[in-house]
């Protein structure tokens, strides 16, 4: 096995425990704060991430998103 291919690899296996770990969370969120809005910005959401790049996730609170939809 050549460097690249086990570097891949391993980004693949970063990628598959972030996203993991990312379904997790928000789970626990809608869990504990069912009336939330979770959403999700950046690479992340366009889905052209790389495993380094940081998640920028954005929890709104009930009213505070039934104020920003509504107006």
């Amino acid at each position: 096995m050549n460097s690249l291919g086990r570097l891949l690899r391993t980004l693949a296996r970063y990628v598959e425990e972030g996203d993991k770990l990312l379904k997790e969370y928000v789970n626990r969120l809608v869990q504990e704060i069912p009336e939330s809005t979770i959403v999700l910005f950046g690479s992340r959401a366009r889905g052209d991430y790389l495993p380094i790049v940081t998640m920028i996730l954005r929890l709104y609170l009930g009213m505070l998103m039934t104020y920003i939809v509504s107006y």
